[in-house]
């Protein structure tokens, strides 16, 4: 008996662990220096955009697709206290070039898009990202909902639809 209740408690904390944001210390296109997860601590939920690829054409092409969805979830009627974080993947930049590639993704963002909402990932190997969170590179952008404790509450590799938004809101309004 106490096999099974010490192997479920290490199996609940393996599943809690794989959907826990990783510790990153990042800048917004705004430059602002973030910590996260400790920046989702301020709202209950977000909505996180990543776009995830080792080849550039296919990260811009997620971006561009995940930039659609926002804008379809905005008509949809989400709640402007919860944000929206568009956050590219960068795998394998030298440091020396990051701010160069910041500067670069601001352009490619439309002007309306608020330049703290963005935060530009850089990392030695994207395992650093998809391990932790549990999720795989894909042709597709990934969407997460953590909630104030970075935990991941909520997720979609792909586009939005009727579907993924009817999901998405029974676990924001159960």
């Amino acid at each position: 008996m106490q096999v099974r209740v010490i192997f479920a408690l290490f199996l609940f904390s393996s599943v809690i662990w794989a959907n826990q944001w990783p510790n990153l210390n990042e800048r917004n296109l705004a430059g602002d220096r973030l910590e996260l997860p400790e920046l989702f601590a301020d709202h209950t939920w977000q909505l996180v955009a990543l776009a995830l690829s080792d080849d550039q054409d296919v990260g811009s092409q997620q971006q561009q697709q995940l930039l659609q969805d926002q804008q379809w979830i905005q008509a949809q009627g989400w709640s402007d206290q919860w944000p929206i974080y568009q956050m590219p993947v960068i795998a394998g930049a030298p440091r020396l070039v990051q701010g160069l590639i910041r500067r670069g993704l601001a352009g490619s963002f439309p002007e309306d898009q608020d330049s703290a909402l963005v935060v530009a990932i850089f990392l030695a190997n994207a395992e650093q990202l998809t391990t932790p969170l549990g999720i795989s590179m894909t042709e597709q952008g990934h969407w997460l909902l953590i909630d104030s404790q970075g935990m991941v509450r909520w997720h979609h590799n792909g586009t939005f639809n009727q579907e993924q938004w009817q999901s998405l809101m029974a676990v924001v309004q159960p």
